[in-house]
């Protein structure tokens, strides 16, 4: 089953790859980043990348509020990890999606930001995104 990003757009849900040894969908918790839950083995390696998001999105009125996730082992025997990340719509119409997104191959990897509003969708790559924000969050 995909994920829903438009009446238009769907992605590939990454609980629904058959190579998974992890895979986990549900509400999001910020523990998942921090250690403290089962999914934190997976998401650690994104740790600073959440907590660049969080002020943005705070000051969006936006929080993350569901997740897909599947953790697989790459061509090298590592863990490669999967998921979407859906905010709340705030009051302007806005809805985020963040995909982390890796193929078997240890090289590969895409980590965009999908910005939906009245139904029209737009991709950035994370760190083109993080530079919008760059100056006013004062992020490193």
């Amino acid at each position: 089953m995909k994920v829903q990003i438009t009446s238009k757009n769907k992605t590939k849900n990454p609980v629904d790859n058959s190579s998974n040894i992890y895979s986990y969908e549900g509400e999001f918790n910020m523990n998942m980043f921090t250690g403290e839950s089962e999914q934190s083995q997976y998401l650690k390696s994104q740790i600073s990348n959440i907590q660049k998001l969080t002020p943005i999105l705070e000051e969006l009125d936006l929080h993350f509020e569901y997740i897909w996730m599947g953790t697989f082992n790459n061509d090298y025997g590592h863990k490669a990890n999967n998921f979407i990340i859906r905010t709340n719509l705030n009051n302007n119409g806005i809805q985020l999606f963040w995909i982390k997104y890796v193929t078997s191959n240890p090289q590969s990897g895409q980590n965009l930001i999908y910005s939906v509003k009245d139904d029209k969708l737009e991709k950035i790559q994370l760190s083109k995104w993080f530079n919008k924000y760059k100056e006013m969050y004062q992020l490193v």
